[in-house]
């Protein structure tokens, strides 16, 4: 029986190679030869346009991931000035941002992206794992913020560096790459602001600078505080009756715990929660339609997603056919109509253990892709 909103997916996000300048530990993405044609990429989005005009839910966002995207400008232009003509809106353009070789090939290929008419969110992936140069972030960032006229329009996704034994959070990677963030807030002209409001200046970043202050927030890390964002005056400023100008200096900070693969090595970390995940019908990295370099269509951006049993076919077959794979096939089903917390019962009713509790949906659902469990 359903339980859950069924699969109404709003949004493509389109990963054009699985190409990638760095090789990052927690990193899952198939590094293959294929890569995806912008052409049949609009076309696509025109087959999900005129099938919401037939009563198919309606796509309105388009995002970008990989692999790097960036190391394909062709792709990003075209398809985003496609995306524009077409009244579509953006979501986030994920990069790790030091995938150029100088400077000029930096602002080139950002200004293109900018003047056909990215305004979406650009999604830096940054932290310990990746392990990018402090400067070269900083000069990637100043020359995001040349090409689109803004100091906004920026997220940090971090993921966090696990201490010793898995203890999470608190590495003395992680702490040092908090200091490297601190120190690239104030490049940028702003500072590095914690939960509570409370600033790099004022000691938040535990041992690395001082004492966390008594307003942070207590979240188990850094004396009690995490990244928040980094901000400027001017944006402190800022009155909501103000002309969103994009003058003043923001980047959330978003951080994450480690995920881990089924099969992945270290797994047993992530089996070792309290307490089960939170049931949302696949509501975080769902409810979208996630193209692979080689044109397979997963129904989210989980790690899971390039899992046979996530593959709802080939951006070829079209919308139509992919939304009735979705209505057939079980474990898309399970994730947005019977939910995974659902199946979980269901599982442990007909006796099968589990290797632990997981706060992770992501991981559940790639476990039972592993196990032929869907």
């Amino acid at each position: 029986m359903s339980a859950g909103p069924g699969f109404k997916p709003s949004e493509l996000i389109f990963a054009p190679t699985g190409r990638c300048n760095l090789a990052c530990a927690h990193c899952r993405v198939a590094r293959g030869a294929a890569e995806l044609s912008a052409e049949e990429a609009i076309a696509f989005m025109d087959d999900c346009l005129a099938g919401a005009e037939a009563g198919l839910p309606a796509v309105e966002r388009v995002g970008f991931s990989g692999g790097e995207p960036f190391l394909r400008p062709d792709f990003l232009e075209a398809v985003i000035a496609a995306a524009v003509d077409r009244g579509l809106l953006f979501d986030r353009l994920m990069t790790n941002g030091d995938w150029w070789a100088t400077e000029g090939e930096l602002r080139r290929i950002l200004g293109r992206v900018a003047d056909v008419g990215f305004d979406g969110v650009l999604g830096l992936s940054y932290d310990a794992f990746h392990g990018q140069d402090r400067g070269r972030v900083e000069i990637f960032l100043k020359a995001w913020f040349e090409a689109t006229g803004r100091r906004d329009g920026v997220e940090i996704l971090s993921v966090r560096a696990e201490g010793e034994g898995g203890a999470e959070p608190g590495s003395l990677e992680d702490r040092a790459w908090v200091a490297e963030l601190s120190r690239l807030a104030e490049s940028l002209g702003g500072e590095l602001e914690f939960a509570g409001g409370a600033a790099a200046s004022d000691g938040a970043v535990g041992s690395v600078v001082g004492p966390a202050p008594a307003s942070a927030a207590a979240s188990g890390s850094y004396g009690g505080a995490e990244p928040q964002r980094i901000v400027d005056e001017a944006r402190r400023r800022r009155k909501p009756a103000d002309p969103d100008d994009g003058a003043g200096l923001s980047i959330p900070v978003l951080r994450f715990p480690r995920s881990y693969g089924a099969d992945e090595a270290g797994s047993a970390r992530a089996w070792s929660a309290q307490a089960w995940f939170e049931d949302d019908y696949c509501e975080g990295p769902g409810q979208l339609l996630y193209v692979h370099p080689d044109g397979g269509v997963a129904p989210c951006c989980g790690f899971a997603n390039e899992r046979p049993e996530l593959i709802l076919g080939h951006i070829r077959d079209g919308y139509a056919a992919l939304m009735k794979a979705a209505a057939r096939l079980p474990q898309p089903r399970a994730c947005y109509e019977l939910g995974l917390g659902a199946r979980r019962a269901e599982l442990e009713a007909a006796g099968v253990r589990f290797p632990g509790k997981t706060a992770d949906i992501c991981l559940f659902c790639d476990w039972l892709c592993s196990k032929g469990l869907n």
